[in-house]
Protein backbone atom coordinates (compact mmCIF):
# COMPACT_ATOMS: atom_id res chain seq x y z
CA UNK A 1 0.00 0.00 0.00
CA UNK A 2 2.95 2.30 0.58
CA UNK A 3 4.01 1.91 -3.04
CA UNK A 4 0.48 2.72 -4.15
CA UNK A 5 0.42 5.97 -2.17
CA UNK A 6 3.91 7.00 -3.31
CA UNK A 7 3.09 6.46 -6.98
CA UNK A 8 -0.33 8.14 -6.76
CA UNK A 9 1.11 11.29 -5.20
CA UNK A 10 4.25 11.34 -7.35
CA UNK A 11 2.27 11.19 -10.59
CA UNK A 12 -0.46 13.67 -9.66
CA UNK A 13 1.25 16.41 -7.66
CA UNK A 14 3.64 17.58 -10.46
CA UNK A 15 0.66 17.81 -12.81
CA UNK A 16 -1.29 19.76 -10.17
CA UNK A 17 1.59 22.22 -9.95
CA UNK A 18 1.52 22.71 -13.73
CA UNK A 19 -2.24 23.17 -13.68
CA UNK A 20 -1.94 25.82 -10.97
CA UNK A 21 0.58 27.69 -13.10
CA UNK A 22 -1.70 27.38 -16.09
CA UNK A 23 -4.83 28.57 -14.30
CA UNK A 24 -3.06 31.61 -12.89
CA UNK A 25 -2.63 32.95 -16.42
CA UNK A 26 -5.53 34.05 -18.58
CA UNK A 27 -6.73 31.69 -21.26
CA UNK A 28 -6.11 34.33 -23.92
CA UNK A 29 -2.41 34.33 -23.08
CA UNK A 30 -2.09 30.62 -23.72
CA UNK A 31 -1.57 29.16 -27.17
CA UNK A 32 -3.85 26.40 -28.40
CA UNK A 33 -0.91 24.03 -28.40
CA UNK A 34 -0.20 24.69 -24.73
CA UNK A 35 -3.87 24.26 -23.86
CA UNK A 36 -4.03 20.91 -25.67
CA UNK A 37 -0.90 19.69 -23.91
CA UNK A 38 -2.47 20.37 -20.53
CA UNK A 39 -5.68 18.66 -21.53
CA UNK A 40 -3.81 15.60 -22.78
CA UNK A 41 -1.82 15.48 -19.55
CA UNK A 42 -4.98 15.70 -17.47
CA UNK A 43 -6.26 12.19 -18.19
CA UNK A 44 -3.17 10.24 -17.05
CA UNK A 45 -2.80 12.55 -14.04
CA UNK A 46 -6.42 11.97 -13.00
CA UNK A 47 -5.75 8.28 -13.50
CA UNK A 48 -2.71 8.37 -11.20
CA UNK A 49 -4.38 6.33 -8.42
CA UNK A 50 -5.82 3.84 -10.91
CA UNK A 51 -2.53 3.36 -12.74
CA UNK A 52 -0.72 3.03 -9.43
CA UNK A 53 -3.24 0.45 -8.22
CA UNK A 54 -2.81 -1.67 -11.35
CA UNK A 55 0.98 -1.47 -11.23
CA UNK A 56 1.16 -2.40 -7.55
CA UNK A 57 -1.39 -5.19 -7.97
CA UNK A 58 0.54 -6.75 -10.85
CA UNK A 59 4.21 -6.13 -10.06
CA UNK A 60 4.34 -5.74 -6.27
CA UNK A 61 1.56 -7.99 -5.01
CA UNK A 62 1.65 -10.30 -8.05
CA UNK A 63 -2.13 -10.54 -8.12
CA UNK A 64 -4.70 -10.40 -10.89
CA UNK A 65 -6.08 -6.96 -11.80
CA UNK A 66 -9.59 -8.41 -11.38
CA UNK A 67 -9.20 -8.13 -7.60
CA UNK A 68 -10.00 -4.42 -8.08
CA UNK A 69 -13.50 -5.39 -9.42
CA UNK A 70 -12.77 -3.42 -12.58
CA UNK A 71 -14.04 -6.34 -14.64
CA UNK A 72 -17.59 -6.42 -13.30
CA UNK A 73 -20.56 -4.12 -12.90
CA UNK A 74 -21.80 -5.40 -9.56
CA UNK A 75 -25.34 -5.22 -8.23
CA UNK A 76 -27.36 -3.16 -10.67
CA UNK A 77 -29.71 -1.52 -8.18
CA UNK A 78 -26.90 0.51 -6.66
CA UNK A 79 -26.44 2.50 -9.86
CA UNK A 80 -29.73 4.23 -9.02
CA UNK A 81 -28.21 5.23 -5.69
CA UNK A 82 -25.06 6.38 -7.46
CA UNK A 83 -27.05 8.64 -9.79
CA UNK A 84 -29.39 10.13 -7.20
CA UNK A 85 -27.66 10.38 -3.81
CA UNK A 86 -25.18 13.21 -4.45
CA UNK A 87 -27.55 15.42 -6.50
CA UNK A 88 -30.30 14.97 -3.90
CA UNK A 89 -27.97 15.86 -1.02
CA UNK A 90 -26.71 18.84 -3.01
CA UNK A 91 -30.23 20.16 -3.53
CA UNK A 92 -30.94 19.72 0.18
CA UNK A 93 -27.85 21.81 0.89
CA UNK A 94 -29.14 24.57 -1.38
CA UNK A 95 -32.59 24.41 0.23
CA UNK A 96 -31.07 24.66 3.73
CA UNK A 97 -28.84 27.55 2.64
CA UNK A 98 -31.85 29.52 1.43
CA UNK A 99 -34.05 28.49 4.38
CA UNK A 100 -31.45 29.66 6.91
CA UNK A 101 -30.86 32.92 5.07
CA UNK A 102 -27.25 32.09 4.25
CA UNK A 103 -27.84 32.36 0.49
CA UNK A 104 -30.53 33.51 -1.93
CA UNK A 105 -32.14 31.53 -4.72
CA UNK A 106 -31.43 32.80 -8.24
CA UNK A 107 -34.11 31.68 -10.73
CA UNK A 108 -32.29 33.42 -13.59
CA UNK A 109 -30.03 30.39 -13.98
CA UNK A 110 -32.99 28.16 -14.79
CA UNK A 111 -34.59 30.79 -17.01
CA UNK A 112 -31.33 31.26 -18.89
CA UNK A 113 -31.28 27.56 -19.66
CA UNK A 114 -34.94 27.58 -20.68
CA UNK A 115 -34.34 30.55 -22.97
CA UNK A 116 -31.79 28.51 -24.90
CA UNK A 117 -34.40 26.00 -26.04
CA UNK A 118 -37.04 26.34 -28.75
CA UNK A 119 -40.36 24.95 -27.60
CA UNK A 120 -43.36 24.23 -29.84
CA UNK A 121 -46.31 26.62 -29.57
CA UNK A 122 -48.52 25.89 -26.58
CA UNK A 123 -45.99 23.54 -24.96
CA UNK A 124 -45.49 23.41 -21.22
CA UNK A 125 -41.96 24.81 -21.09
CA UNK A 126 -41.25 23.33 -17.65
CA UNK A 127 -42.13 19.83 -18.79
CA UNK A 128 -40.27 20.27 -22.08
CA UNK A 129 -37.21 21.58 -20.26
CA UNK A 130 -37.17 18.61 -17.89
CA UNK A 131 -37.54 16.22 -20.81
CA UNK A 132 -34.46 17.79 -22.40
CA UNK A 133 -32.56 18.00 -19.13
CA UNK A 134 -33.01 14.43 -17.89
CA UNK A 135 -31.11 12.72 -20.75
CA UNK A 136 -28.16 15.04 -20.08
CA UNK A 137 -28.26 14.30 -16.35
CA UNK A 138 -28.28 10.58 -17.12
CA UNK A 139 -25.77 10.56 -19.97
CA UNK A 140 -23.10 12.86 -18.53
CA UNK A 141 -22.28 10.69 -15.50
CA UNK A 142 -21.96 7.67 -17.80
CA UNK A 143 -19.66 9.58 -20.15
CA UNK A 144 -17.56 10.90 -17.26
CA UNK A 145 -17.37 7.62 -15.34
CA UNK A 146 -14.28 6.34 -17.25
CA UNK A 147 -12.43 9.53 -16.28
CA UNK A 148 -13.47 9.37 -12.64
CA UNK A 149 -12.67 5.67 -12.61
CA UNK A 150 -9.02 6.73 -12.42
CA UNK A 151 -9.55 7.93 -8.86
CA UNK A 152 -12.07 5.34 -7.77
CA UNK A 153 -10.01 2.41 -9.02
CA UNK A 154 -7.19 3.49 -6.74
CA UNK A 155 -9.03 4.64 -3.62
CA UNK A 156 -12.12 2.42 -3.54
CA UNK A 157 -11.02 -0.35 -5.88
CA UNK A 158 -7.59 -0.94 -4.30
CA UNK A 159 -6.90 0.91 -1.03
CA UNK A 160 -10.26 0.44 0.72
CA UNK A 161 -10.44 -3.36 0.39
CA UNK A 162 -6.70 -3.69 1.13
CA UNK A 163 -7.11 -1.85 4.41
CA UNK A 164 -9.96 -4.18 5.30
CA UNK A 165 -7.96 -7.27 4.42
CA UNK A 166 -5.22 -6.32 6.86
CA UNK A 167 -7.76 -6.27 9.67
CA UNK A 168 -9.36 -2.81 9.72
CA UNK A 169 -13.12 -2.48 10.03
CA UNK A 170 -15.21 -0.90 7.32
CA UNK A 171 -15.60 2.43 9.13
CA UNK A 172 -11.89 2.74 9.82
CA UNK A 173 -10.95 1.70 6.28
CA UNK A 174 -13.33 4.22 4.68
CA UNK A 175 -12.13 7.05 6.92
CA UNK A 176 -8.45 6.33 6.30
CA UNK A 177 -9.08 6.02 2.57
CA UNK A 178 -10.86 9.38 2.64
CA UNK A 179 -7.94 10.98 4.47
CA UNK A 180 -5.38 9.88 1.89
CA UNK A 181 -7.80 10.80 -0.90
CA UNK A 182 -8.17 14.27 0.58
CA UNK A 183 -4.43 14.73 0.99
CA UNK A 184 -3.99 13.67 -2.64
CA UNK A 185 -6.23 16.63 -3.62
CA UNK A 186 -4.26 19.05 -1.45
CA UNK A 187 -2.53 21.04 -4.25
CA UNK A 188 -5.87 21.77 -5.92
CA UNK A 189 -7.74 22.68 -2.77
CA UNK A 190 -5.01 25.09 -1.72
CA UNK A 191 -5.14 26.83 -5.08
CA UNK A 192 -7.45 29.49 -6.46
CA UNK A 193 -9.39 26.76 -8.21
CA UNK A 194 -11.36 26.19 -4.99
CA UNK A 195 -11.15 29.51 -3.15
CA UNK A 196 -13.89 28.58 -0.70
CA UNK A 197 -12.04 25.58 0.67
CA UNK A 198 -9.12 25.30 3.01
CA UNK A 199 -6.96 22.27 3.63
CA UNK A 200 -8.82 21.12 6.74
CA UNK A 201 -12.24 21.45 5.12
CA UNK A 202 -11.16 19.75 1.91
CA UNK A 203 -9.72 16.73 3.68
CA UNK A 204 -12.68 16.59 6.07
CA UNK A 205 -15.15 16.69 3.19
CA UNK A 206 -13.34 13.90 1.37
CA UNK A 207 -13.39 11.78 4.52
CA UNK A 208 -17.16 12.17 4.88
CA UNK A 209 -17.77 11.63 1.16
CA UNK A 210 -15.47 8.60 1.21
CA UNK A 211 -17.92 6.86 3.54
CA UNK A 212 -20.73 7.30 0.98
CA UNK A 213 -18.59 6.19 -1.96
CA UNK A 214 -17.14 3.36 0.14
CA UNK A 215 -20.63 2.13 0.96
CA UNK A 216 -21.56 2.12 -2.73
CA UNK A 217 -18.40 0.21 -3.61
CA UNK A 218 -18.77 -2.41 -0.88
CA UNK A 219 -22.53 -2.89 -1.12
CA UNK A 220 -22.55 -3.17 -4.92
CA UNK A 221 -19.40 -5.28 -5.21
CA UNK A 222 -18.03 -3.08 -8.01
CA UNK A 223 -15.86 0.00 -8.24
CA UNK A 224 -17.88 1.10 -11.28
CA UNK A 225 -20.78 2.15 -9.03
CA UNK A 226 -18.47 4.46 -7.08
CA UNK A 227 -17.13 5.85 -10.37
CA UNK A 228 -20.66 6.73 -11.53
CA UNK A 229 -21.38 8.43 -8.19
CA UNK A 230 -18.13 10.39 -8.50
CA UNK A 231 -19.03 11.41 -12.05
CA UNK A 232 -22.50 12.51 -10.95
CA UNK A 233 -20.91 14.60 -8.22
CA UNK A 234 -18.72 16.44 -10.70
CA UNK A 235 -21.23 16.84 -13.54
CA UNK A 236 -24.47 17.55 -11.67
CA UNK A 237 -23.74 18.62 -8.10
CA UNK A 238 -20.98 20.99 -9.19
CA UNK A 239 -23.58 22.93 -11.20
CA UNK A 240 -26.28 23.11 -8.51
CA UNK A 241 -24.64 26.02 -6.68
CA UNK A 242 -25.32 28.15 -9.78
CA UNK A 243 -28.92 28.26 -8.56
CA UNK A 244 -27.80 30.65 -5.82
CA UNK A 245 -27.04 34.35 -6.08
CA UNK A 246 -23.23 34.79 -6.05
CA UNK A 247 -21.63 36.32 -2.99
CA UNK A 248 -22.64 33.84 -0.28
CA UNK A 249 -20.06 32.52 2.19
CA UNK A 250 -18.89 29.27 0.61
CA UNK A 251 -17.32 28.11 3.84
CA UNK A 252 -20.70 28.08 5.56
CA UNK A 253 -23.30 27.24 2.93
CA UNK A 254 -24.23 26.84 -0.72
CA UNK A 255 -21.74 24.20 -1.75
CA UNK A 256 -21.91 20.56 -0.73
CA UNK A 257 -18.30 21.08 0.39
CA UNK A 258 -19.39 23.77 2.87
CA UNK A 259 -20.01 23.12 6.55
CA UNK A 260 -23.76 23.16 5.96
CA UNK A 261 -23.27 20.72 3.08
CA UNK A 262 -21.80 18.22 5.49
CA UNK A 263 -25.12 18.05 7.36
CA UNK A 264 -27.09 16.15 4.65
CA UNK A 265 -24.06 13.91 4.03
CA UNK A 266 -23.76 13.10 7.74
CA UNK A 267 -27.52 12.55 8.00
CA UNK A 268 -27.43 10.14 5.07
CA UNK A 269 -24.54 8.21 6.61
CA UNK A 270 -26.42 8.07 9.93
CA UNK A 271 -29.45 6.71 8.05
CA UNK A 272 -27.27 4.02 6.44
CA UNK A 273 -26.04 2.97 9.86
CA UNK A 274 -29.50 3.14 11.47
CA UNK A 275 -31.08 0.96 8.75
CA UNK A 276 -28.27 -1.61 8.93
CA UNK A 277 -26.91 -0.85 5.47
CA UNK A 278 -23.57 0.18 6.90
CA UNK A 279 -21.39 -1.63 7.72
CA UNK A 280 -22.10 -3.82 4.72
CA UNK A 281 -22.78 -7.45 5.57
CA UNK A 282 -20.28 -9.91 4.09
CA UNK A 283 -23.12 -12.01 2.66
CA UNK A 284 -24.09 -9.09 0.42
CA UNK A 285 -20.52 -8.31 -0.65
CA UNK A 286 -18.54 -11.57 -0.78
CA UNK A 287 -15.29 -9.89 -1.82
CA UNK A 288 -14.86 -7.87 1.39
CA UNK A 289 -12.15 -10.04 2.87
CA UNK A 290 -10.85 -11.98 -0.07
CA UNK A 291 -10.56 -12.11 -3.88
CA UNK A 292 -13.50 -10.70 -5.77
CA UNK A 293 -16.26 -13.06 -6.88
CA UNK A 294 -19.06 -11.94 -9.15
CA UNK A 295 -22.52 -11.50 -7.63
CA UNK A 296 -25.31 -13.54 -9.19
CA UNK A 297 -27.25 -10.64 -10.70
CA UNK A 298 -24.08 -9.06 -12.08
CA UNK A 299 -23.41 -11.99 -14.45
Amino acid sequence: MVWFLVLSYAIFWPYAYLMLSYRCASLEEQTLRTFNLYMLAGMPANWAPGISALLVTRFVLHENWRTTTLDRLGLKRYYIWAWLVCPALGLITIWLSVLLGLAAFDPSMIMAQVAGYEFPPGADFRRSFLIRLLPVAVAMPVMMAPINMGEELGWRGFLLPRLMRIGLGQWEAMIITGFFWGMWHTPLFLSRRYPHLGLIMSVGYDVVLSVVFGWLRLASGSVWVAAVAHATLQTVVAKESFLLVPGFNGYLAGYQTSLLGWVPLAAFIAWLAWTGRLPVRSAEAPDLHGPASEPEDAK
